[in-house]
């Protein structure tokens, strides 16, 4: 039984990532959170999850990845998600 609960478990993290995501730009918003912290704290959130589901449910065993490289991810993600987006939206010209 157990292992037939684990084969459609992985199925079910992409989904409930989204759902929390959402779920806490809500609860931050409906408590008066800043927009900026409304936003970027369910996206740091959800870069944690993807990256613990990662470690712990990879597609194949072989494809764990080293620490390197959850380490790489991470940067990437950080620089992609919010420095990135804050350093083009300052240099766009306001209209």
């Amino acid at each position: 039984m157990a292992a037939g609960r684990t084969s459609w478990l992985p199925f079910l993290h992409y989904p409930a990532v989204m759902t929390a995501t959402f779920a806490v730009f809500a609860l931050l918003r409906a408590a008066g959170a800043p927009l900026v912290a409304s936003t970027y704290v369910p996206v740091l959130l959800a870069a944690a999850l993807v990256t613990l589901l990662e470690l712990r449910f990879p597609h194949r065993p072989d494809w764990r990845p080293p620490v390197s490289e959850i380490k790489t991810d991470l940067g990437f993600m950080a620089v992609v998600q919010l420095a990135f987006p804050h350093s083009w939206a300052s240099s766009s010209p306001t209209r």
